[in-house]
């Protein structure tokens, strides 16, 4: 894919994207506005019909009280028979109702309340312009009826008030005997729905007398609703939430027919409202609320609806697609306008392009030129001459080459000045291993002499340690053989002690053989035996003390030796521990000689081992030196791939 292509696609999603985005954004932005329009535009538009509805509603309400408080004066009047008459009561009812958008009105006493009557209850009807009195409840048991006991229960205090002002009855239909909803044409049922607010007939007592009723038909829903149509398929409906039954809407068939399912014989399929509990069944006074998508007939559609005075439903069902064609007009409009300005946009950026690419691919080719080693100076001048960013791309592209031609020649003569140092240096560091190959040869020698004699001074340290054990040994010995000697000599005095005390023994022994054999003589035969052991006992004698001479003698010749031994041992101890001293030093010598000789022997085994390295070393660098050259004759090749102009 070209650079072309890519700028391209490049703006042309941008473009969708951007465009996209901002169809998107204004869409939801113009629709958010329509749609706040619409809303705003439909809750008007119930607002005001709610208000038209209310209108007619609340004047009910006013004309009821109104006869309220006229048949409560008319019937205390009545009742106090004060002059007034039945007939001028009658002329007041017509009078009030005169000018009022009602069907017809009452005063309805109860049973007995007014003298003269029964029942009087006075009822002005509405025909063809003016009100009438309708006899039809003058002395009827009207209180009997269902629209007339729950205004006013039977069972309740007449003295006490009605706990509401007013009462609305739901909405009914005024038929005839025997007359069915069926029986009356579609367009003129609003006629007979009616809606009836009664107020109580209270005396100045506060006593209720009766009731008053304003009667409302339907048929001005018919004036009011005429002309409506929001669009072409819009429908408008008024519901009773409270029967579930149409007051009113377009299709006057469905009219006062239930909305909603209930147990009714006038029910129709296509009149139910299937979405009707989606609507809040109650909203404030004036509020209006919207229901979306409300799928009517397979299409959705918006219902805007809110509640009257008197709690009926009243809302517009319109759809969507009608509700909203301005908005998808706007829509339309607006992304055709979008689609022309992209194309508008899509031509000005391809010249745009245009203008880019081709120079650029113009620069691409010269520099796919430079890429093939052709360092030639031939820019285009048009691109270099423009003063935009391409304009500086070609410059740049020309001082490139420039440069590159002239760091390719610089390359090359450096190439051919790296291959003779190479090559000198080769030369200097075959030289430099041979001669520490040499030095590492004798060094090898000297560090096997010294390791000799290492061995050596080593052997004689060993020696010289055993000697002056030995040494000390011996001068020990020496003390001990003196100290011997000298106790010998105490133990030969001491003997010869002992040996006196034993010729002394043996000498009065002799004595007393002696004087026992001059008593043994003296005893005669008696002392023969006696006699003779004396002589034995003198024998011995004279032999232990012969003994003990002997044993002197020999003492005293034993001490006389053992004391010349005592004085030659107490004069060689001295020169045995002198000859230990000597020898203790001999062997500190040799061992501080044994040391050094082995830091010499360390320090010649490193230096060998230096020696070794700087001859590994130095083939190292002849080898490096070699592939050097190599290489530089190879950068020399490489650089020949450039082609460069001829000033370079």
């Amino acid at each position: 894919m070209n650079l072309k292509t890519k700028f391209a696609l490049s703006i042309l999603v941008v473009l969708v994207l951007g465009f996209g985005v901002s169809l998107m954004l204004n869409g939801a932005n113009i629709s958010s506005a329509v749609k706040k329009q619409i809303t705003a535009k439909m809750s008007l538009t119930v607002q005001k019909y709610i208000k038209d509805f209310n209108d007619y509603t609340d004047r009910q309400v006013a004309v009821a009280r109104s006869l309220g408080r006229m048949g409560g004066i008319a019937g205390e009047a009545l009742r106090a028979k004060s002059g007034l008459k039945s007939d001028t009561v009658i002329d007041m009812l017509l009078s009030a109702l005169s000018f009022q958008p009602l069907a017809g009105g009452g005063l309805f006493y109860d049973k007995g309340v007014i003298p003269g009557f029964t029942f009087f209850g006075p009822y002005g009807t509405y025909s063809n312009g003016t009100f009438t009195l309708d006899k039809t409840y003058i002395n009827y048991n009207y209180v009997v009826e269902d629209w007339y006991t729950a205004a006013l229960p039977p069972d309740h205090d007449r003295s006490k008030s009605l706990s509401r002002e007013y009462i609305v009855t739901e909405p009914y239909l005024y038929l005839l005997q025997g007359q069915l909803l069926s029986d009356i044409p579609p367009d003129q049922r609003t006629n007979t729905i009616y809606i009836t607010v009664s107020c109580p007939l209270q005396d100045s007592t506060g006593r209720i007398l009766g009731i008053a009723t304003a009667d409302l038909t339907l048929a001005f829903l018919e004036e009011l609703f005429k002309d409506v149509k929001i669009t072409d398929h819009s429908q408008l409906f008024l519901l009773d939430p409270v029967t579930g039954r149409y007051l009113y809407t377009q299709n006057k068939d469905a009219i006062f027919r239930p909305y909603k399912r209930l147990q009714s014989e006038d029910l129709k399929e296509d009149a139910l409202i299937p979405w009707i509990d989606r609507l809040q069944e109650s909203l404030p006074p004036g509020t209006v609320r919207t229901a979306e998508n409300i799928v009517v007939d397979g299409t959705p559609h918006t219902v805007y609806y809110g509640y009257t005075n008197f709690g009926y439903l009243f809302g517009f069902v319109i759809p969507d697609n009608e509700a909203f064609r301005d908005l998808y007009s706007a829509m339309s409009q607006f992304s055709l306008a979008t689609i022309a300005v992209s194309l508008l946009i899509i031509m000005v950026l391809l010249y745009l392009v245009n203008t880019i690419t081709v120079p650029i691919v113009t620069i691409i080719g010269q520099a796919k030129t430079v890429a093939q080693g052709r360092l030639l100076d031939h820019i285009d001048e048009r691109s270099a001459a423009r003063s935009d960013e391409i304009g500086d791309l070609a410059r740049s592209l020309r001082y490139m080459t420039s440069e590159l031609s002239a760091i390719v020649s610089n390359v090359r003569n450096a190439a051919d000045d790296i291959v003779h140092s190479s090559r000198d240096l080769s030369s200097s560091s075959q030289n430099l291993s041979s001669r520490n190959s040499e030095q590492a040869s004798v060094a090898e020698q000297v560090a096997s002499s010294v390791e000799q004699m290492a061995s050596n001074i080593a052997m004689t340290a060993d020696h010289a340690k055993e000697t002056e054990a030995i040494a000390r040994s011996a001068a020990d010995r020496a003390v001990q053989s003196k100290n011997t000697v000298q106790n010998a000599v105490n133990v030969m005095k001491n003997i010869a002690e002992k040996v006196v005390i034993i010729e002394d023994i043996a000498r009065q022994t002799d004595l007393l053989a002696l004087n026992a054999a001059i008593e043994a003589a003296r005893a005669g035969e008696h002392g023969k035996g006696f006699a003779v052991v004396s002589q034995e006992v003198r024998k011995l004698a004279e032999r232990s003390k012969s003994a003990a001479a002997e044993i002197i003698d020999l003492s005293r010749e034993t001490v006389a030796v053992s004391a010349e031994t005592g004085k030659l041992l107490e004069a060689l101890v001295p020169d045995i521990q002198k000859t230990a001293r000597l020898v203790q030093e001999i062997s500190r010598a040799a061992a501080e000689q044994n040391a050094g000789v082995k830091q010499i022997n360390i320090a010649i085994n490193q230096l060998d081992q230096v020696v070794q390295q700087n001859a590994a070393l130095s083939e190292e660098i002849a080898s490096t030196a070699e592939s050097l050259a190599d290489m530089a004759k190879e950068l020399r090749a490489l650089m020949d791939f450039f082609q460069l102009s001829a000033k370079l």
